[in-house]
């Protein structure tokens, strides 16, 4: 392979030394399922729940257990999404943005589905005026776009991908 620039690292970014490192353990020694009963489990536990209650300090949670960690984004999408559906099913809309992650745009889709408000506002590329760019997209357009049984809103302030789309803000 011949030496560049990597330029994708919102996808995935080389690992830090140190964690890196951190991680060898894990990898090689410790290994068990966290959730199982067995001796292999124990090391594994305590370390998930010593890396939640320093991020949970990190973070100035109250609790340790209001840390969740995901396989990856679209996991971390999905469990908010869901998670603020069955808090308070009576609320309807969701709101996001025509570009969005397909993660959260495709589980809207679904939600819609069964009756929730999703995605997007009504101009297809979110914004007024936007002509049809979704890379102008309006917070205040979209914060206005039926806010009444709001239930979550998801809004990127920039997109995944590298052609480093800014959403318009304010806030």
């Amino acid at each position: 392979m011949t030496e560049g620039i990597y330029l994708d690292n919102n996808a995935t970014t080389k690992t830090d030394p140190l964690v890196y490192n951190a991680m060898i353990p894990f990898f090689t020694e410790f290994y068990g399922n966290p959730s199982s009963m067995h001796s292999y489990a124990e090391p594994v536990r305590h370390a998930i729940d010593k890396a939640r209650h320093q991020v949970a300090e990190f973070l100035g949670a109250e609790y340790d257990d209001e840390i969740i960690f995901t396989a990856c984004a679209t996991e971390s999408d999905n469990t908010a999404l869901w998670s603020a559906v069955n808090a308070n099913p009576d609320r309807p809309e969701i709101i996001t943005t025509a570009v969005e992650h397909p993660a959260i745009l495709d589980t809207c889709r679904a939600l819609e589905k069964k009756g929730y408000k999703g995605i997007p506002p009504p101009t297809g590329a979110v914004g007024a005026p936007c002509d049809g760019n979704p890379s102008l997209c309006s917070w205040e357009y979209v914060y206005t776009w039926g806010v009444e049984g709001l239930r979550l809103l998801f809004y990127y302030l920039a997109k995944r991908e590298n052609d480093s789309t800014i959403l318009a803000s304010r806030e």
